[in-house]
């Protein structure tokens, strides 16, 4: 009986409130709290609705969640809510409180050399030279517009200074954008060829072998707020000692000692995840075309097409799945032992071969995640630039494909042209200010069981 008078409620509830879903209704305000540094302006754009449209109550909800979950993914905020003042109302107030985060960040940092924390800690037996220290200066939200100036000066394994400014937006419609960066390092120490895929060092204690430096400009053009545009133009020299290029005279191919090029690379992004720091729902996709060498007085040539897609599904309450593709096309053959990277770097990479680099002119890599929400809690403290933020703990098993396939550096590297494979199982801490933590317990093909910690996301 009871349970018949509760389907009851439920039949009448849902008859009373159908016409309010169903009736056009005009949304005749939007009132934005909370935002006492970012200019309105910077959250209205990410707003799938504006202020005059006629709409029904129920599509407007979705555009209300769909809001809410842009305006998150500036990484201006810390919480976002989205609601309706009164619905019965012929013309609806739509009320936008957010809550505002630090945006000077002064941070003193130390960065491994390495290139992950599982090499520096366990192959080079976490020595403390192979750090290096310094401090980011990341100044963002300037002037309230989503501006972001961030300098960066290290010392210790490699010397390094670089300076970057961000406009988000330089154009009245705010579909343009614009990056301006430079930057300089130097080493006396570098690795300088791959055998056994293992990176061989050499050392200099009276010299800089290698130095770098670059500047160039990022134009972004982001049609909708989805998909996005990038066009890049950059300027590069290399310039190594007699040892380096002895040891190894392909390093930037032919013998060379100094290597100098323009760079062109346009990107598109089609980024419909949920959470972009650490996605559950939705897709991602990105096509990369780079071209190494513009002018006549160039000394690369090289062009590489590099495409990725990602699927986020959430499969029932707490339990979500992660498919990825990604894969790496270039030309021509052989090309300079500095640019000829393929897995083994930044997250590029299959799991359980942290401690290899497979290097080759074309690679894939398939993923596979399954995994469950433990943990989910809201943290709160003493100010509300911390306030609500989330600490959350996923387990998760994966399995790991990849292939690299080269025409040049694989008689001393066996793992090129050969299928790798990784599985295991892990766990995920995700927390404040987009951290996460992965543990990830893997076996390769190789049949090594080993433990694996990182700080990046598998996005």
């Amino acid at each position: 009986m009871k349970k018949f008078l509760s389907s009851l409620l439920l039949v009448a509830c849902w008859v009373a409130l159908r016409p309010l879903y169903a009736q056009q209704q005009y949304i005749g305000g939007i009132q934005l709290s909370g935002n006492h540094k970012t200019k309105d302006r910077i959250i209205l754009r990410e707003l799938t609705f504006k202020l005059g449209d006629t709409i029904t109550y129920a599509a407007l909800r979705t555009k209300l969640a769909d809001s809410k979950q842009n305006i998150f993914n500036t990484t201006l905020f810390n919480s976002v809510s989205c609601t309706v003042q009164d619905t019965t109302a012929a013309a609806l107030q739509v009320i936008i409180t957010v809550k505002e985060r630090w945006y000077f960040y002064p941070i003193p940092v130390v960065e491994l050399a390495d290139r992950n924390f599982n090499v520096w800690w366990v192959e080079k037996k976490h020595d403390p030279q192979r750090l290096n220290a310094g401090v980011f200066l990341i100044k963002r939200n300037l002037r309230g517009r989503n501006e972001t100036m961030t300098t960066i000066l290290e010392l210790g394994y490699t010397n390094y200074i670089s300076l970057q400014y961000d406009f988000p937006f330089i154009d009245k419609k705010m579909r343009k954008g614009l990056q301006l960066y430079s930057s300089f390092y130097s080493n006396k120490e570098s690795a300088y060829i791959t055998e056994n895929n293992k990176q061989l060092f050499l050392r200099d204690d009276d010299h800089f072998v290698k130095q770098r430096f670059q500047t160039g400009a990022i134009f972004r053009y982001r049609t909708e707020i989805h998909v996005r545009h990038n066009l890049e133009l950059n300027y590069t020299t290399y310039a190594i000692t007699d040892t380096l290029m002895k040891a190894n005279p392909e390093y930037l191919l032919g013998g060379k000692k100094f290597q100098q090029f323009g760079l062109v690379r346009y990107l598109i992004e089609l980024d419909y995840r949920d959470v972009r720091s650490y996605p559950l729902n939705g897709y991602y996709f990105t096509g990369q075309f780079t071209r190494w060498g513009l002018t006549p007085w160039d000394n690369v040539n090289l062009t590489e097409l590099t495409c990725q897609v990602s699927k986020y599904t959430p499969i029932r309450n707490r339990i979500f799945l992660l498919q990825s593709l990604k894969f790496k096309t270039s030309a021509p053959d052989p090309q300079p032992y500095n640019l000829a990277r393929s897995l083994g770097y930044l997250n590029d990479y299959v799991r359980g071969y942290e401690y290899y680099v497979i290097d080759g002119a074309h690679f894939a890599i398939l993923r596979n995640e399954i995994k469950y929400c433990l943990v989910k809690k809201k943290l709160t403290s003493f100010s509300d630039k911390f306030d609500n933020l989330p600490f959350n703990i996923y387990v998760k098993g994966f399995v790991d494909l990849g292939y690299v396939k080269d025409n040049f550096f694989f008689r001393k590297n066996p793992l090129n042209n050969d299928l790798l494979a990784g599985y295991g199982l892990g766990a995920d801490i995700v927390t404040f200010y987009d951290l996460v933590f992965r543990y990830e317990l893997t076996t390769n093909r190789l049949k090594e069981t080993r433990l694996y910690f990182s700080l990046r996301a598998m996005i």
